[in-house]
């Protein structure tokens, strides 16, 4: 599995319909490939924040690429760190 994070200044669309996804927040968006959402986890489509983030949304999955944007209270440094199959994005 392919694991590619970054900020995008760019307005977040869903990767299949191209519609609009509002996020509250400085925009950073983490793709898996190849990667699916398990049936059990289809919903929520967006979460609630705590703390730094601010919304979650899913902006991807679609073609075996699953995508989330994670809106943020500003640019934050950040690791991506893999364990397995676990990946935690850290933001300082």
């Amino acid at each position: 599995m392919t694991v590619r994070a970054s900020y995008t200044a760019t307005p977040l669309r869903e990767c299949g319909s191209g519609r609009r996804v509002p996020l509250r927040g400085v925009h950073f968006v983490v793709h898996f490939s190849p990667a699916r959402t398990a049936l059990s986890f289809a919903k929520p489509r967006r979460m609630n924040g705590t703390g730094v983030t601010k919304e979650l949304a899913k902006v991807c999955d679609f073609e075996s690429d699953l995508g989330w944007a994670i809106g943020l209270d500003r640019r934050r440094p950040y690791d991506v760190a893999r364990h397995g199959k676990r990946v935690t994005v850290t933001f300082r």
